[in-house]
């Protein structure tokens, strides 16, 4: 999808797995309606808002959307 191919433009790592349990320093999830959101917590573990690489694929995000839309 385009969050993971804005990401590798980015030349951030991706990879697509499913999440049973932490822990995660980062954690996102990407859809056509929410477009790409901090999960706020995991198995009761409060997690990051936005980090770092959030912040960067957030940014990625925006300009592939600038240049597509």
């Amino acid at each position: 999808g385009a969050v993971l191919d804005a990401a590798r433009q980015a030349g951030i790592e991706t990879r697509e797995v499913p999440v049973l349990s932490g822990p995660c320093d980062e954690l996102y999830v990407a859809s056509t309606l929410k477009s790409f959101a901090p999960v706020a917590t995991l198995d009761g573990a409060k997690l990051a808002a936005t980090g770092p690489i959030g912040a960067l694929v957030r940014a990625a995000l925006a300009q592939l959307v600038q240049r597509e839309c």
